[in-house]
């Protein structure tokens, strides 16, 4: 499958098994050492044959995978991830292009598929511009955001663009400048996590008033 253009690599997963019935676990992968590096130590288990990380995947594929994400965002939250261990986009080169076609297809393939178990529900997906997390990864995520997990202005700006970036944009970045994230920089990215709260279904305006902007989600779809 990594020989493979993107094109064929969607339409080989659409022709395969169905993505399972989703059955997160609860709860976040047990840490091991530092709380950035949770992810790529989960890869690297997953990669080494560690059967004791499966229930934290909702899908495995030779080169990429699916995990839920420990503290979801909304009603459903995935992160997909290449296997080949990588820190973030901003490491991308434009050797990575044809996997990051793939990791897109792979992406439009989840969204699909949790779109179909989840029809009430409408999906984004997008990549932090500051990620706290070590090892790229792609969240996919419904736009609900009713969630226990969704504490402050900061946990709800970053799941809303500019600062959560489509892939897309990262492939058309890394065309043009050969830099997955363009033009952003790490302070750019910091200063949008504290940008005045607005809806992001009816766009609504709400500052920094956290409270009431998930009262109105609660209602607002």
């Amino acid at each position: 499958a990594q020989s493979l253009d993107p094109e064929a690599f969607y339409d080989l997963l659409r022709a395969g098994p169905r993505l399972p019935r989703l059955k997160p676990p609860g709860r976040p992968v047990p840490l091991q050492g530092h709380f950035s590096t949770v992810l790529r130590s989960t890869i690297e288990r997953l990669n080494a044959g560690d059967a004791s990380v499966g229930e934290y995947f909702a899908h495995v594929h030779d080169e990429f995978a699916a995990l839920f994400d420990g503290y979801p965002k909304g009603q459903v939250h995935l992160l997909a991830v290449p296997r080949r261990l990588m820190d973030s986009a901003r490491d991308l080169s434009a050797e990575d292009l044809p996997m990051l076609r793939r990791l897109a297809a792979y992406t439009a393939w989840l969204q699909e598929e949790v779109s179909e178990q989840h029809p009430a529900l409408t999906f984004r997906h997008g990549v932090h511009s500051k990620p706290s997390l070590v090892h790229l990864h792609v969240h996919v995520l419904s736009q609900d955001f009713l969630s226990p997990c969704v504490k402050n202005k900061k946990h709800y700006n970053s799941f809303q663009p500019p600062f959560l970036v489509g892939l897309d944009d990262l492939i058309s970045n890394l065309q043009r400048t050969g830099r997955a994230m363009g033009d952003i920089t790490l302070a750019q990215a910091e200063a949008w996590l504290k940008e005045d709260l607005r809806c992001s279904a009816c766009g609504e305006h709400f500052g920094s008033r956290f409270a009431e902007l998930k009262r109105h989600l609660a209602g607002c779809r």
